[in-house]
């Protein structure tokens, strides 16, 4: 038996309109528009390079435990 990953989970906030989160499990690289809402679980210390540049590693999980990685560079 598999399980059916919702590509979209609605959320209404306060005082708005309804939000579409995609869940981090329902990511690939065929979706486009996508948004997500997750926690911050670890991050590195920016880290210089050797050519002056910056890097800064995190890892996000969303609401269903999901866990994805993030490399922010310059």
């Amino acid at each position: 038996m598999t399980a059916v990953i919702p590509t979209q989970i609605s959320l209404k906030q306060k005082g708005a309109g309804t939000v579409e989160y995609t869940p981090v499990k329902a990511l690939n690289t065929f979706l486009r528009d996508w948004k997500i809402k997750a926690r911050i679980v670890s991050k590195t210390d920016k880290i210089i390079t050797s050519k002056g540049g910056s890097l800064l590693k995190i890892t996000l999980v969303d609401k269903q435990g999901s866990q994805i990685d993030a490399t922010f560079f310059n």
